[in-house]
């Protein structure tokens, strides 16, 4: 492991991390290198909109919606 060796970490056969000696560059860190790819500089935004108030059940709301 100390000559620069690289492990693949699997769970059931399926590849789910990788261990790669230190200062050895990742994928992100080449292509930010490159300039194809910049980091985020504020805080990350929700994917999802505010809930929306309702009154009743959903069964009644998509009933609702269905007249």
């Amino acid at each position: 492991m100390r000559e620069g060796m690289e492990i693949t970490v699997t769970d059931h056969g399926r590849p789910i991390a990788k261990i790669v000696p230190i200062g050895e560059e990742s994928g992100l860190e080449k292509l930010i290198r490159e300039g194809l790819v910049t980091l985020p500089t504020g805080p990350r935004q929700s994917r999802y909109p505010d809930p929306v108030a309702a009154n009743g059940t959903v069964s009644d709301l998509v009933k609702d919606q269905r007249r």
